[in-house]
């Protein structure tokens, strides 16, 4: 194993933010609440700001919800031989996004216009890019927004812990973005769906390929009434004509599937603990392919483990992640969190294994400070040797600042 001190300096971040274990604590089940997308993640409104403000005393620049900033700077050092990460320090992301009304109407509905742009130096790019219609539906089939543009599909659980396993298995971390549309809605008030048409395979919202590609993602989440606590389910099909690399017809079509659930300690205890247990397992098929999921390269390096890539490229993945979070202060919160992926169901003693545990400071409603050790632990002999990313344990530092 290797020990990588990576100390993340500066961070900026808001937009990346996507925290169930909030949701489920104020019983919230409508992710408008605190973010302009329907599904989660992405910019917040001024509730949501409050919300991560943790009754801190929130600084003026953040008391608005029409523009922010996003910038992180790392510094990485590792303790053993030098080839095997990069060393030193480097701008991760900056990052800006405006969320302005377009149009709002006497009877409510309105249109909002999101953008983000990241200027960081590892890979200056759009992010979420979008438009939002938001209708006078208060129940019922009706869908209560429409989204158009470019968006993190709506599948299991979305965090802002973008290393998840489970959405390396999928290729679906905050960080990868579709082109298309999504309807989402409240038929009842412990009910969400979301339902997003878009190009399919998960190619970070660039062009399509000459195959015709599209994918369906569907969420659903259900907050029991009165209840601790909310379950959801999320299916994922991609679906294309012709093989993106090889130009042959294509006979696989990826698809996912979801299980998650989120518990707050806070109702369930009668406050004697406070804090959050969030679960999600995924069950995946043809995502071990690299043409349908680059993500697999963080556990299997295609050269080095020839043979096993090629032995797992059509098998079901199962990948599974809990995390639990305890409030010891409104300053001091210490979490743990379980990640497992296994390649092939059938074979679950081949899997990758990673334990995080770290504790988390707000020195005010805009800083906080996040302190982990993350332990890896790899099944299937002869993938260790080859230091794939999944193979190195981590000390990280990371800091915190958002507007």
């Amino acid at each position: 194993m290797k020990l990588v001190f990576v100390i993340a300096l500066f961070v900026i971040s808001f937009e990346s933010m996507s925290r169930p274990q909030y949701a489920v604590r104020r019983k919230i089940n409508d992710c408008t609440a605190c973010h302009f997308n329907p599904s989660g993640g992405g910019a917040r409104n001024l509730f949501g700001k409050t919300v991560g403000s943790r009754n801190h005393k929130m600084g003026k620049l953040s008391k608005q919800d029409l523009f922010s900033i996003d910038y992180r700077a790392v510094s990485i050092n590792t303790a053993k031989a030098k080839n095997d990460n990069p060393n030193g320090s480097g701008i991760m992301t900056s990052n800006a996004t405006a969320a302005l009304p377009v149009a709002q109407e006497d009877d409510g509905s309105e249109v909002h216009a999101v953008a983000s742009y990241d200027f960081g130096g590892f890979g200056s790019a759009a992010r979420e890019t979008y438009a939002k219609f938001t209708t006078t539906s208060n129940g019922g089939i009706v869908p209560k927004s429409v989204l158009v543009g470019r968006f993190n599909i709506p599948f299991g659980l979305l965090t802002d812990e973008h290393r998840t396993y489970t959405k390396k298995q999928t290729n679906t971390s905050i960080n990868v973005f579709e082109m298309g549309a999504m309807i989402s809605g409240n038929p009842h008030y412990a009910f969400h769906y979301d339902l997003a048409m878009v190009e399919g395979y998960q190619k970070n919202a660039g062009y399509p390929s000459a195959g015709n590609d599209y994918g369906v993602v569907l969420n659903l989440r259900y907050n029991f009434n009165n209840s601790p606590v909310f379950v959801g389910a999320s299916g994922l099909y991609n679906k294309g004509q012709v093989n993106s690399t090889t130009g042959e017809i294509r006979d696989e079509d990826p698809w996912a599937a979801a299980l998650y659930a989120a518990v707050s300690l806070d109702h369930i205890t009668n406050k004697k603990l406070k804090g959050s247990f969030i679960t999600e397992v995924v069950l995946a098929h043809h995502f071990n392919r690299p043409e349908f999921n680059s993500g697999l390269s963080y556990f299997v390096n295609k050269t080095d483990s020839a043979t096993y890539y090629a032995e797992i490229q059509d098998k079901h993945s199962l990948g599974l992640m809990a995390r639990l979070d305890l409030d010891i202060t409104e300053k001091w919160s210490l979490f743990y969190k379980v990640d497992s992926f296994a390649p092939d169901e059938e074979h679950l003693k081949d899997q990758f294994l990673l334990s995080t545990i770290g504790a988390k400071y707000w020195y005010n409603s805009n800083v906080d400070i996040d302190v982990r050790y993350e332990k890896t632990e790899i099944k299937r002999e002869g993938i260790e040797e080859t230091k794939v990313s999944a193979s190195k344990d981590k000390f990280l530092i990371i800091g915190r600042i958002w507007i």
